[in-house]
């Protein structure tokens, strides 16, 4: 008698499996993604560095941070409440919503340009040229940045790889232009690069067939007003506590501590990558499972947090045990400061990918009030942990200090998450408004 043999793939299991090609897929663009827009900002500071003098570095280097300021902005005010309430949401929704708020993106590149070209008017020295040319090109910059969120909530994080792409090939051409006709200054170079990101912009309406609409704007920050407001807060706390850590720790232990910190932080930019690169696509990853079953939710933020963990842990590991002359092929003269703080800079990278891990979990569960009270205790945490400890124990002590609050902040990050997810059993999906019934609930549509 001849005994059947089972089927080796059944549809559930075949479902589960195209969903996992799926995911890994997605967040290989992510990791490539990210990996792109590291490269492209390193190899854009070392340009500018080595063509300019270093007082014009340091107006680009202000310049740069002041473009940080206004994506944060731009992306907790616009993008953040696209992807938190439309990743699970029907094509058409989603199509509606992103037109909004990538028109509010271009809106607040309209005003804070505005605001960048009349303090530079005023501003003594290089800042001016630095100001004015970032100012003319902010709108082209937020709205670039707004197509890459636009494209990952929709599961498409090959376009945002595209655009990215187009950015840094256009950059290219125009910088050469730009030294060419003898422009080889602080103006033209920013207006080189924000020209290059304007290029991407218009490529990224190409990509979605479709132009945004700025004059929604109103519309759209009436909407999500109640995540808007909140992202913005803790994206502004979030780069305002690690601008704060720096300066007090370079003030109170010196920039030779502040330095060799950094030399320690730049041994881990890979972990940093892959961290960053998974952030892209976790959240609407985690929406769409989210409106699936929050069981599951709980179980990829864990293996989010588990993984990013790891990875930092290894990479530590690595550089660690690193012979010392290919330590100082990387790093030169930093290397041995730096390799004596690795072990609390590894552990506090470690603690960031727990970090982010229970964000996107918060993120999912459109739990805005106490995400940005869980980013105030955190960014508290670790920048009062830096400033004790370089106070007590120069750069060892910033770094152990640094961990320390840290920890403290991933505990209640992780204390908040379980407090949410406790309280909710399933989420409801967001339509637009030209829509004339609500959507299914259980059905999430890909494009």
């Amino acid at each position: 008698m001849t005994v059947p043999r089972p089927e080796l793939h059944t549809p559930a299991i075949t479902r589960l499996l195209e969903r996992v090609r799926r995911l890994v897929g997605r967040i290989g663009w992510g990791i490539a993604d990210q990996a792109l827009s590291s490269l492209t900002n390193f190899a854009i500071g070392i340009f500018v560095a080595r063509l300019l003098g270093i007082e014009e570095f340091g107006a680009f280097s202000i310049a740069f941070i002041t473009y940080q300021l206004a994506l944060s902005a731009s992306r907790g005010i616009a993008t953040e409440p696209l992807v938190v309430r439309y990743s699970a949401a029907e094509p058409s929704a989603r199509r509606h919503a992103t037109r909004k708020a990538t028109g509010m993106a271009a809106a607040l590149g309209l005003i804070f340009g505005a605001c960048c070209v009349g303090i530079g008017v005023v501003l003594p020295g290089s800042l001016r040229p630095a100001f004015v040319a970032l100012g003319l090109m902010l709108p082209g910059l937020l709205l670039q940045d707004s197509w890459r969120f636009a494209f990952f909530s929709a599961g498409k994080g090959s376009l945002a790889f595209a655009n990215d792409l187009v950015w840094a090939i256009a950059m290219i051409p125009a910088f050469l232009i730009a030294l060419a006709n003898g422009h080889a200054d602080l103006f033209w170079l920013v207006l080189a690069w924000g020209a290059s990101a304007l290029a991407a912009a218009v490529f990224g309406v190409i990509q979605i067939r479709f132009v945004p609409r700025p004059l929604h704007g109103v519309e759209w920050l009436r909407e999500n007003h109640d995540l808007a407001v909140r992202y913005f807060g803790e994206n502004l706390t979030l780069i305002s506590a690690i601008q704060l850590r720096s300066y007090g720790v370079g003030l109170i232990a010196g920039l030779a501590s502040l330095g060799s910190i950094r030399a320690a932080e730049l041994l881990l930019g890979p972990v940093n990558v892959v961290s960053f690169g998974i952030a892209n696509i976790a959240v609407p990853e985690a929406v769409r499972i989210a409106h699936r079953s929050i069981s599951n939710l709980r179980s990829f933020c864990l293996l989010i947090a588990g993984s990013l963990g790891g990875v930092a842990i290894a990479c530590g590991t690595i550089m660690l045990v690193l012979p010392t002359r290919f330590g100082y092929q990387i790093l030169g003269s930093s290397w041995q400061l730096a390799h004596g703080l690795l072990v609390p800079v590894t552990l506090t990278t470690a603690n960031t990918g727990l970090s982010i891990a229970a964000v996107t979990g918060l993120r999912a569960l459109s739990a805005a009030s106490t995400s940005l009270q869980a980013r105030l205790v955190a960014s508290s945490a670790s920048t009062l942990g830096g400033l004790l400890g370089a106070l007590l124990g120069g750069a060892t002590g910033a770094a152990w200090g640094i961990f320390i609050g840290s920890s403290a902040g991933v505990a209640n990050w992780w204390r908040q998450l379980r407090k949410e997810l406790s309280k909710r059993e399933v989420l409801p999906v967001a339509t637009s408004q030209l829509e004339p019934s609500p959507l299914p609930r259980q059905e999430v549509v890909e494009e």
